[in-house]
């Protein structure tokens, strides 16, 4: 997620390998590049939720910790890209001499631009030593903490991203179906039927209309009714989400083979969906026939 920052390093790079003769003059930070950010092993392990433990001062290196040190151990074991080309690059050009002396020149650079630093430092604090040691811990949970945030960042956005690719609304938009129709004209009959699933019932899993006689499927419904409308009725005893309405249905009247066989296997898949009878009987739910 640090795209700014490695451009800006690899123009650093750019610039001061050719301009500045191989790195011998920063010239990239005269013409303007910000200063270069190092990041290391110690960061990356802070970041992935590794504790500081304890404050060490090692030899020639300085103020660490042993999460630092076990990254710098990292960096040693073939971590490091510089490290790589010049002590395992198998080239005539660079050696193992090559990077402890360019690691020797950075700790020299280091100490001659922070010299009057720290030579104030020593002089104005009580305790040198613990001065130190609190300015090196806070500088490298500061490190720590901006990359975990630009880590955490990364972390919401890949959410947001997945969120989006699965919003309700497309989810809703995916499970939206046509609701089924069971109607007469001629008797201004009509019954409008929105319960997911229950189209792709009746087209897959439904029998075919003439399956059954009409005199069967009215003796069927005839049952279902009354057991529905007293649930209907009974807020109280059962779930008005699944028993929204009262059914208007009379045995007397013919309303047809396409009404009696829709709302027929309505019924048939409310029983399966919501695990519950309406023929009278009790334990669980036959195969249909």
């Amino acid at each position: 997620g640090e795209f700014k920052k490695a451009g800006v390093n690899t123009g650093r790079f750019i610039v001061n390998t050719t301009v500045g003769i191989i790195g011998i003059f920063d010239v990239a930070e005269k013409i303007g590049f910000p200063e270069y950010e190092k990041e290391d092993y110690g960061q990356t392990l802070g970041v992935m939720g590794v504790g500081p433990g304890c404050y060490v001062v090692l030899p020639v290196l300085g103020p660490s910790t042993i999460r630092d040190t076990a990254g710098s151990f990292i960096n040693v074991m073939g971590g490091d890209p510089w490290y790589n080309v010049s002590s395992h690059g198998n080239n005539e050009y660079l050696s193992k001499s090559d990077y402890m002396t360019s690691k020797t020149l950075t700790g020299i650079d280091f100490r001659a631009k922070n010299i009057q630093s720290i030579d104030n430092l020593q002089k104005n604090s009580l305790d040198f030593y613990a001065s130190v040691r609190s300015l090196y811990l806070q500088d490298r949970q500061k490190k720590i903490m901006k990359y975990l945030f630009q880590f955490l960042r990364l972390i919401i956005v890949g959410l947001l991203i997945i969120s989006c690719s699965s919003s309700p609304l497309k989810n809703s938009m995916k499970q939206k179906e046509k609701p089924v129709v069971i109607a007469n004209d001629s008797l201004e009959y009509e019954i409008i039927v929105l319960d997911i699933g229950f189209t792709l019932y009746l087209n897959t899993i439904a029998r075919p209309m003439n399956y059954y006689s009409q005199n069967y499927l009215e003796n069927k419904n005839a049952i279902y009714v009354i057991n529905w409308n007293m649930r209907a009725l009974s807020p109280s005893r059962f779930d008005s989400s699944i028993y929204e309405n009262v059914i208007e249905y009379n045995s007397q009247v013919n309303y047809g083979l396409e009404v009696n066989y829709k709302l027929f296997n309505y019924f048939q898949f409310a029983q399966q969906k919501y695990k519950m009878r309406l023929d009278g009987g009790t334990g669980p739910l036959g195969k249909i026939r």
